[in-house]
């Protein structure tokens, strides 16, 4: 056995409390994106989130640097939209709504 543990590896062998911080953070980062990259595939693979690449480009970036309340929010009003009766594009704006759901 080489005594890296799998599940912690370098943050068992660094002694120095700076690189532990450094390990700890990485590790945050990376669980954020994976849960990113998890619900990002989630809606990819609903077959109602059929929004064209570019447009799907165009709503993430409406998200950026948005607080958890700013988003709750937006899903909030998206979901208000989806209630009323008139001319909208309900693909769009479920895909919308779950994309905005899975960032808070």
């Amino acid at each position: 056995s080489s005594g890296i543990n799998a599940e912690y590896g370098y943050m068992d062998l660094d002694k120095n409390q700076t690189e532990k911080i450094f390990w700890t953070d990485l590790e945050i980062v990376c669980k954020e994106q994976i849960r990113l990259v998890n619900a990002r595939m989630k809606v990819d693979q609903n077959p109602r989130n059929s929004i064209n690449a570019a447009v799907n480009g165009d709503v993430a970036n409406i998200f950026k640097g948005k607080t958890s309340s700013q988003l709750e929010d937006m899903h909030k009003g998206i979901q208000e939209k989806l209630k009323k009766q008139g001319p909208i594009d309900v693909s769009y704006w479920e895909n919308v709504a779950t994309q905005v759901r899975d960032l808070f």
